[in-house]
C-alpha cells in the first residue's frame, strides 16, 4: 500500500508521441527493497491514472494495464513500461504504441561488463546524445529500453541490439528486424532515464 504522503513526483510528457511518464525517488521505508519498488511503482500508476488502473502481467511478466470498468476510453493509455534502479522508479503509459522505459544511475561495474553489452560503433552513436552522461549508462539504458520495447526477443545486447546515429536502435532476431525509435533521454538527478517505441 503506497505511504500517505507520497514521495516528489516529476511528470514528462510528450505529447505528440501521446506519452505520459512519471519518475519518483523510493522512500527507504522499513519494507523490504522489493516492497518499497511495488509501492513507488503503485504510486506513481495512481498519479497516472488518477487512480483507474492496476498493473497485471503477461505471462512472461511483462506488465499490463488493467482499468475500472468505469474509466471512460478517452482516459485510457494501451501501453505501460516500468523500470526502477536502487534509487528510483518509473513508469511510462502510451495511448498508442508499445514503450520501453529504463531508468538507471551510474556504477563501476558497467566497465567490466561493458564489452558483453556495448560495441564501439555504439558508443560512438551515443557521443553526441550524452555530453555529461556515460556513454556506458546510456548504452545500457538504451538497449533495456529497447529490449522492453520490441516485438522481437533480443536477450543478447552486444550481438542483436544496435545503437545508430540519429537516435535509431536496430533490433535483429534470427532473420527478423525491427527499429526503433530513442524519443527521450533524460537525467533526472543521479540517474539516466531512456524512452524508447517502435518506429
Amino acid at each position: 500500500m503506497p505511504s500517505s504522503i507520497p514521495a516528489p513526483i516529476t511528470l514528462y510528457t510528450l505529447p505528440p508521441e501521446d506519452i505520459i511518464l512519471a519518475v519518483m525517488d523510493i522512500p527507504p521505508h522499513g519494507t523490504t527493497r522489493r516492497e518499497a519498488e511495488r509501492n513507488a511503482v503503485t504510486q506513481l500508476l495512481h498519479c497516472l491514472t488518477r487512480g483507474n488502473a492496476t498493473i497485471t502481467h503477461t505471462p512472461s511478466g511483462a506488465p499490463l494495464l488493467e482499468y475500472d470498468e468505469s474509466t471512460p476510453q478517452a482516459d485510457r493509455y494501451e501501453h505501460i513500461s516500468v523500470s526502477h534502479s536502487r534509487t528510483r522508479a518509473a513508469v511510462a503509459l502510451s495511448r498508442h504504441s508499445k514503450i520501453g522505459i529504463d531508468i538507471e544511475e551510474y556504477r563501476p561495474s558497467l566497465e567490466k561488463v561493458a564489452p558483453r553489452f556495448a560495441t564501439p560503433a555504439d558508443l560512438e552513436s551515443i557521443k553526441p546524445l550524452t555530453p555529461d552522461a556515460s556513454a556506458l549508462l546510456a548504452a545500457w539504458t538504451i538497449k533495456e529500453a529497447a529490449y522492453k520495447a520490441s516485438t522481437l526477443h533480443a536477450p543478447d545486447f552486444l550481438n542483436q541490439i544496435a545503437i545508430l546515429p540519429r537516435n535509431t536502435i536496430k533490433i535483429t532476431a534470427g532473420d527478423q528486424e525491427q527499429t526503433l525509435t530513442l524519443l527521450a533521454l533524460i537525467p533526472h538527478k543521479t540517474s539516466l532515464l531512456a524512452l524508447l517505441k517502435p518506429s
